[in-house]
């Protein structure tokens, strides 16, 4: 792309799941991702990155700087974010990098990534949040996948017991009629 691509989204803080394109330029459609987790949207070789970005932001509330890569259909786009927790939301800014920035910007992104989270983790709120950090590993794509899967069997079921809860409800509001 020629021109300098940026956009604004809002995510939620837990999942990543991106609810909002807050405002967009150029000639990328930040709209394709909508309804998607924006760790389901990185190319693999980000989603470590990408992982520790939005950890970042749990912890410290905020993170900057981090080169993630973006699939949008075939094609990989690099882009700087930037992110910052406020209140029930997550605000991610997105700068596309030149294409000659990026092979350098990689290194000093896990610089300052390891010293955003070991600044975070000596904060006393950071200290609260630590347990969980220890208990995560990894993460893939597979590990997303089988959690949105499982996320959605969980809705399916709740789903199901909400029509016959009120199906029931339905059957009683009939006996008291005839009673």
């Amino acid at each position: 792309m020629n021109q300098e691509t940026e956009f604004i989204l809002q995510c939620n803080p837990s999942n990543s799941f991106i609810e909002q394109v807050m405002y967009s330029k150029d000639s990328l459609d930040a709209s394709v991702l909508l309804n998607h987790p924006l760790l389901f949207c990185l190319a693999p070789e980000s989603l470590e990155s990408g992982k520790h970005f939005f950890d970042s932001i749990r912890l410290a509330d905020k993170a900057e700087n981090y080169l993630l890569a973006i699939m949008l259909g075939e094609h990989k786009h690099y882009f700087s974010f930037s992110g910052v927790q406020l209140r029930n939301h997550v605000i991610i800014v997105a700068q596309q990098t030149p294409e000659s920035a990026q092979p350098e910007t990689t290194a000093v992104t896990d610089d300052l990534l390891s010293d955003e989270m070991e600044a975070a983790l000596e904060t006393p709120e950071a200290e609260v949040k630590e347990e969980p950090l220890e208990e995560q590993r990894d993460v893939t794509v597979w590990d997303l996948m089988e959690e949105m899967s499982r996320l959605n069997n969980e809705l399916i079921n709740t789903k199901r017991e909400l029509i016959r809860k009120n199906m029931e409800l339905e059957r009683l509001k009939e006996q008291l009629k005839k009673g």
